[in-house]
Formats: structure tokens, C-alpha cells, sequence
């Protein structure tokens, strides 16, 4: 069984915050939130337009091409927490990322989960070169806007475009760039290494230069998934960086004090 938690805005409100019940498996928790979507009209059936200044890499298709793969998308908008897929998800989907960031892993049968990278705006996920999600998850880590293309769809713009076939094979080799560094860090770095790695590494990505704020946010727990460590031992070494005046944190958000003091760990 799969302990996860996810949670839903309602056109009244936001709902409550709820995890798998006694015996719900991880494909009925997927049931759930789509009949929740559906029934929430708003949040999906709706087209999103992609554009070449949030996605440059469809900039080998020409205007007519970008037209009709907008036709084919639609949007899906999901609430904090919420789960994309779950692994054995049947969904073979595409997904761009409009706004908010949208965390991808792996999930096994305890429930535990490691954390591999937090995407962003103008990012891609999901079954790219026909990836089989087996095993894998996204989730919302906050608001978030997705535009979603059918894997056959996204197949056959593959097909008939080789160079933005190449940039995709380029966007792969940067993840599996990302999964071996991952493991890197996890056989040679101890915890408080991974964290101060993880933590330029959101700067880079997602940082104000000016506050050193990271512009993500992260729950104790988000860091501790994305580091392989518990969220005490994770806690432990955010606290430790705190009062050493490296690093701020107030509700879920992560301001950078020191960015040499930091790169020197």
C-alpha cells in the first residue's frame, strides 16, 4: 500500500487534506483525483498555448506545427501536494509545465520515496521517447498548470520532426546526467553535503540573486526525499545551517545568507 497524501481545491474552496484509506490502493487513489477533476469543470477540458519564450527547445517547429500541437493539448490544473501519477499509473502522457513546479521520483511499496529532481515553467515530464512510468511519480509541489499531449501524439511529432526529436534526446541525457550525479552524491557525500549540493543546485534554478531567496517551496520532509535521508536527520542539518547564519527558512521558503559559505561544503 502506498501511504501518500494528497489534496484538492473545490470550486467552493479548498478540501481537506487526505491520505489512502484502509485497503486503497494506489490506482484507486488515482481514480479518486481524476473524478475529482472531472467534476470540478474548471480545472480541466481547457487548451493552454505553448510559446518558444517558455519552451525554447520547440523552436525547430514552425508557427503552423506549434499551432497544432496547441490544439491537441489540454490543460490540467492541480492544487498543492497532488499526485500527477503514481507508479502503475495506465495514463501515458505528456506534460509541460505552465506554472508551478512539479516534483519527480520513485515511490516503492512501503511508501517511501525518493525524490529525483523538481521541475519548473518551460520544463517537460512524463513518457518522453516512450519512458514506461513504472515505478515513477509527479507531484505538485505547489499550483500548478500543465499542458498534456497523449504519448501518441507527442510520438508522431517526433516522427515527423527529427531535430526536435534531437532536442528531446538532449533534454533525457540531461536527466540521466542529473540520476548519475544523484547517485554520486548518495554513495560519496554524507547528508549535510547532499543538502548544501541541493540547495545551490535550487538556487541556480530557481533563485532571487538579489534576496537569495529560493523561489520553491520546500518542506523539511521535500528536502529530506530529495537527499535519500529521514527528515529528522535533514532537520537536524537545516537548524545546524541556520544558526551558522548560512541559510534562513520561514514557512517553507529558503534564503540563502552566505552563497560562499554554502559552495565551500
Amino acid at each position: 500500500m502506498y501511504d501518500v497524501n494528497i489534496a484538492a481545491d473545490t470550486a467552493a474552496g479548498k478540501r481537506s487534506r487526505k491520505g489512502l484509506g484502509d485497503g486503497e490502493s494506489a490506482r484507486t487513489l488515482l481514480r479518486r483525483q481524476r473524478l475529482e477533476r472531472e467534476t470540478d469543470a474548471p480545472r480541466s477540458a481547457e487548451k493552454q498555448s505553448l510559446n518558444l519564450l517558455l519552451f525554447p527547445f520547440l523552436k525547430d517547429l514552425q508557427a503552423t506545427e506549434i499551432e497544432i500541437l496547441n490544439a491537441r493539448l489540454v490543460q490540467q490544473k492541480y492544487a498543492k501536494k497532488e499526485y500527477i501519477y503514481l507508479p502503475y499509473d495506465n495514463s501515458e502522457k505528456v506534460c509541460f509545465i505552465i506554472h508551478g513546479n512539479v516534483e519527480v521520483g520513485y515511490l516503492d511499496e512501503s511508501g517511501r520515496e525518493l525524490s529525483i529532481d523538481i521541475l519548473g515553467p518551460g520544463e517537460a515530464f512524463g513518457a518522453l521517447l516512450g519512458r514506461d512510468l513504472t515505478g515513477g511519480f509527479a507531484r505538485s509541489i505547489d499550483k500548478a498548470v500543465l499542458a498534456v499531449l497523449s504519448k501518441d501524439d507527442f510520438a508522431e511529432l517526433l516522427e515527423r520532426h527529427p531535430r526536435f526529436a534531437l532536442r528531446i534526446i538532449a533534454l533525457m541525457n540531461q536527466r540521466l546526467n542529473i540520476l548519475e550525479a544523484k547517485l554520486r552524491n548518495l554513495v560519496f557525500s554524507d547528508v549535510k553535503t547532499r543538502i548544501c549540493k541541493l540547495l545551490l543546485t535550487l538556487f541556480q534554478k530557481s533563485g532571487d540573486r538579489r534576496s537569495g531567496l529560493i523561489k520553491i517551496p520546500l518542506t523539511h520532509q521535500d528536502i529530506a526525499n530529495l537527499v535519500a535521508s529521514s527528515r529528522e536527520t535533514a532537520s537536524l542539518h537545516l537548524s545546524e545551517l541556520k544558526k551558522s547564519g548560512i541559510i534562513a527558512y520561514e514557512r517553507k521558503r529558503i534564503r540563502i545568507r552566505t552563497l560562499a559559505e554554502l559552495e565551500r561544503f
